[in-house]
């Protein structure tokens, strides 16, 4: 993660003199992407708004929905629901034609933590696709809504994929403690722990924090002496033209 963010940012350090919107957009939205899964969610945000901007600008749809979805993702992430909401449903109608499952999904997940289980309803209804991913936002609506057996068939096949275990392992311990079945909760809380501290160890959140706010000072400091350098000018110009006077 430390080397792919270390490239991208050298990639937009010139962003200014290229013109390649299709690109620039491309690169923000990586880079967004990126810290989104490293757990930055705060500098996600306005790299997924960037990248946003340049897919406008080349009137790209789908890559405004893509995008749009990403943001939307982040806002999920640090709890503002309405602002995700928001982005869910726009990145919805910036799909157009092209049906892209996982805005359904995700949408059906975020009405499902809020509990608003009828706008859930729906937005699983949309849902084509039989991934992990989808089963698992369906066992997850099903737990919420107290049928349990229906929660238990989506979710036991997500134990056997890596993106979906360990989400799968805390729902089915909490459906474990629903049935009153103490026993198998605390061996698959005590699964979903170990694959927690799994995946945080994958993490390299801080130091990413540090890289990026690394850059940005990087930024302000080149910022800063070309307006020193454009004073410095104006004020050569001025001396130039009172030695002519």
């Amino acid at each position: 993660p430390l080397l792919a963010q270390d490239y991208y940012l050298k990639a937009l350090r010139h962003q200014t003199l290229v013109d390649d919107h299709a690109l620039l957009g491309r690169v923000c939205n990586h880079l967004g992407m990126l810290y989104t899964y490293q757990d930055v969610y705060e500098r996600a945000i306005p790299y997924q708004k960037e990248a946003i901007r340049h897919f406008a600008l080349i009137g790209d749809s789908t890559g405004q929905a893509f995008a749009t979805r990403d943001l939307a993702r982040n806002f999920h992430m640090i709890n503002q629901p309405d602002s995700a909401i928001f982005y869910y449903r726009l990145a919805e109608k910036r799909m157009g034609s092209r049906a892209i499952q996982s805005i359904y999904a995700e949408l059906g997940s975020l009405y499902t933590d809020i509990g608003r289980y009828d706008e859930a309803a729906s937005y699983l209804k949309k849902i084509t696709e039989n991934t992990p991913a989808r089963n698992l936002v369906r066992g997850q609506f099903y737990l919420e809504t107290n049928r349990l057996d229906s929660a238990e068939f989506y979710l036991r096949p997500c134990l056997n994929e890596g993106k979906t275990k360990a989400a799968a392992t805390y729902h089915l311990a909490h459906l474990a403690y629903a049935r009153a079945d103490y026993r198998a909760c605390a061996e698959l809380q005590r699964a979903y722990e170990i694959l927690q501290d799994s995946i945080v160890s994958q993490t390299q959140t801080e130091p990413i924090r540090k890289t990026e706010a690394l850059y940005r000072h990087q930024e302000m400091r080149q910022a800063l002496n070309e307006q020193a350098l454009l004073i410095a000018h104006r004020e050569k110009e001025r001396y130039l033209y009172a030695l002519l006077c």
